[in-house]
């Protein structure tokens, strides 16, 4: 892989290159189920507009996200191909050349950027805290380690629910905004969630949930470290 990153590193932002990402983007990446045109995100999450490293782009690129939807395009794409869907993908975005955790913002005390990072990589994907993470679940910042603990143990029904699509799929959702004739929800069957924008006429219903649990990632995660980083002042 080490490899591949230089060969990129060396070549960045040749035309050529990111007219050829762009053609295997829409026709491997971009389809209904996935990233959606230009990386705007359909059930797959957004890439535009996002911040990764090439080293993540790479490896995930060629080995995919184990549980999840993101298949490997390993032995199925040249490495030639892979590099230019992934320069093509870094151009959406910005990319950086650190493939090191998230650097503490200004103002936050240097001894809890590792703190930080914990909570980015076991909680942040769900829930915003001290300013960082995605907004999908309640705002976390503040809260204790008992609090913490009792939130991944309990039900979410009344936040949680799954929903019935017209074509008969379901999922856990989170209902995001609704405009009357778009709705937007979150899709809980992945992780990260992905947002949707759905016609109101593809919503069946929507039931209680009341089996819905918090991802294994969180009651594995160290909530004593991430309640420091949330409580700080």
């Amino acid at each position: 892989m080490l490899e591949l990153i230089l060969l990129m590193q060396a070549a960045v932002a040749d035309p050529q290159v990111l007219a050829r990402g762009e053609k295997l983007f829409a026709q491997s990446c971009s389809v209904g189920y996935c990233h959606g045109v230009a990386g705007a995100a359909a059930r797959g999450p957004r890439l535009a507009g996002r911040t990764f490293t090439r080293e993540y782009l790479v490896e995930v690129t060629r080995d995919g996200i184990p549980r999840s939807a993101m298949p490997g395009w390993k032995g199925r794409m040249s490495e030639a191909d892979i590099h230019a869907v992934v320069e093509y993908v870094a151009s959406l975005g910005t990319v950086t050349g650190d493939a090191g955790p998230a650097a503490a913002p200004a103002g936050e005390t240097e001894d809890l950027t590792h703190e930080r990072n914990r909570f980015l990589e076991s909680c942040g994907i769900c829930h915003a805290g001290r300013g960082v993470g995605k907004a999908v679940g309640p705002e976390l910042s503040g809260r204790t380690e008992a609090e913490i603990r009792a939130g991944l143990v309990a039900r979410r029904p009344a936040l949680v629910k799954r929903l019935e699509l017209a074509s008969g799929e379901s999922f856990p959702a989170v209902t995001g905004s609704d405009d009357g004739d778009w709705v937007q929800v979150f899709d809980l069957s992945v992780a990260p969630p992905v947002l949707l924008t759905l016609p109101r006429s593809e919503i069946r219903q929507w039931k209680d949930h009341n089996e819905w649990q918090h991802p294994q990632l969180a009651h594995d995660a160290p909530l004593a470290s991430i309640a420091r980083y949330l409580s700080a002042r």
